[in-house]
């Protein structure tokens, strides 16, 4: 389980770089093409509309051919598409190698999470995904390393040596034995975009790629008018990458914990505690009476544990009362 966690943990990695690794690239494809900010903006974005486009597409080819064989074609066409990125001189060719390796990234996450989730042991996928997610954000940071190597030591060498990298990660892939494909395969275009809930979840992800495209765009063309280089602005991308992990679990705990602005989850607590408490005490109450004819104990739901408490006191004094009456004259 170790070696496929690595496995998938590795092609999410790599997506995650092919996504990050141009911003430190931008200023310059800028200045040598003479692009706009505008063009600029659309080079970075094609890799999220490539994304974006086969999303749905790679779940059917999945179901279709099965986990390994959509990752080893996807690290193909990562290792050619880096080739031709590394080597491309216009604009369009760019954006071509761009939006296909915006394809194969789809691919290649979707083949890695669907393989980890139809392996791991069920009590054990949270814990695993988890560390897949963890791991796989450094990809984030090395991704705007591997833009300021390619725009301090050449383009074309540092993309080639990345195609070496997807090759040498599909031959690793190729040596696993491929999961059984799920007995349902039938997974049509049309029904899942009619889904409102799969449009929904669509324009939740698109909002925040369309905000990170910005700044990709944005950010390091300032920073090159500031007179930051390459360097530079890969160690403010990576930055900014280490604190989104560090800070990641703190924004977990918020949302999954209640918190103080949360009084239903409080007022739940109360509920189960009263409920517990009540029980008891009533049951106590019904071993004591030496006749017998205790009653039935209360589990109205008493909301908050001192509403509960102020109740027993009530009953009691109550009861002491009918004591006392019961003895006089």
């Amino acid at each position: 389980m170790r070696r496929l966690l690595a496995l998938t943990t590795s092609l999410m990695f790599l997506e995650l770089v092919f996504f990050t690794v141009l911003s430190p690239l931008l200023p310059g494809l800028k200045g040598d093409l003479g692009l706009s900010t505008s063009q600029a903006g659309v080079l970075v974005a094609m890799y999220a509309v490539g994304c974006a486009v086969g999303a749905i597409p790679a779940l059917m080819i999945v179901a279709h051919v099965g986990v390994r064989t959509t990752a080893l074609a996807s690290l193909a066409t990562f290792a050619t598409m880096s080739v031709a990125f590394g080597l491309a001189h216009g604009y369009e060719a760019l954006l071509a190698a761009r939006f296909v390796q915006g394809l194969a990234g789809a691919a290649c996450w979707t083949a890695a999470m669907i393989w980890l989730l139809e392996v791991a042991p069920l009590e054990r996928r949270g814990v695993l995904l988890g560390v897949a997610f963890g791991v796989s954000e450094a990809g984030a940071i090395a991704g705007p390393a591997a833009g300021g190597v390619a725009a301090a030591a050449g383009r074309d060498w540092t993309f080639v040596a990345i195609a070496a990298l997807c090759l040498l990660l599909a031959l690793v892939t190729s040596r696993f034995s491929a999961p059984p494909r799920p007995a349902q395969r039938r997974l049509g275009l049309g029904s899942a975009l009619s889904s409102s809930s799969i449009r929904k979840v669509m324009w939740i992800t698109l909002l925040p790629a369309i905000l990170l495209a910005a700044i990709s765009v944005l950010a390091p063309l300032q920073q090159h008018r500031l007179g930051a280089g390459p360097g530079e602005i890969a160690a403010t991308f990576g930055v900014a990458a280490i604190i989104g992990i560090l800070i990641r679990p703190v924004l977990r705990s918020l949302v999954r914990s209640p918190g103080p602005a949360a009084p239903g989850s409080a007022g739940a607590a109360g509920v189960r505690a009263g409920r517990a408490r009540v029980a008891v005490d009533g049951n106590a109450r019904r071993r004591r009476d030496p006749r017998g004819r205790g009653s039935a104990p209360d589990r109205r739901p008493l909301g908050a544990g001192h509403g509960d408490a102020l109740r027993r006191v009530r009953r009691r004094r109550s009861r002491a009362d009918h004591g006392r009456g019961d003895d006089g004259p």
